[in-house]
């Protein structure tokens, strides 16, 4: 096998690990906000699934920030907005994107030709900050589950129902 299908391999592997993460981002988020609306533990599955899963990304952030203030978490977890956003802007270029499988930059760099509005766009990413980014991302995911405690209500009530 040549460069090209070894780039080509190394892009489809950042592009799945990628997305895949994001989902399990997107759920321990949706989790987090989840449990602070519900008024049990079943009913923030059902509100996850049918409300909070079918808001924009950005909405959900939002969301998020209110309550990592409300709940005086914004200091304990000042990476996971940071990291979560960088995700999504990853996850879209990827998703929207092919790989340019014409260059072989030979240093490590993967090159997207990106495609909005019609428009081919020039997209890089070295694979040095994509294995960090994906370190951080599992990092924060971590984190979101520590969160989920920490806002879902105490009461072993609100748990077994």
């Amino acid at each position: 096998m040549g460069t090209i299908d070894s780039t080509r391999r190394t892009f489809n592997r950042f592009r799945v690990e990628m997305l895949e993460q994001l989902v399990l981002l997107e759920n321990a988020t949706d989790a987090v906000i989840a449990s602070e609306y519900s008024r049990s533990a079943t009913a923030s599955t059902r509100m996850r699934v049918e409300i909070i899963s079918t808001m924009p990304l950005a909405r959900r952030i939002k969301s998020l920030l209110g309550i990592m203030e409300r709940h005086d978490l914004a200091n304990a977890y000042p990476f996971v907005v940071p990291i979560l956003r960088k995700v999504i802007i990853v996850r879209n270029d990827m998703a929207h994107s092919l790989d340019d499988d014409t260059i072989d930059p030979g240093d490590g760099t993967i090159r997207l030709i990106g495609l909005s509005n019609g428009q081919a766009k020039p997209v890089s990413y070295s694979t040095e900050y994509l294995d960090w980014l994906f370190g951080q991302s599992r990092q924060i995911q971590r984190e979101l589950v520590e969160m989920y405690w920490k806002v879902a209500p105490v009461d072993p009530h609100w748990h077994d129902g």
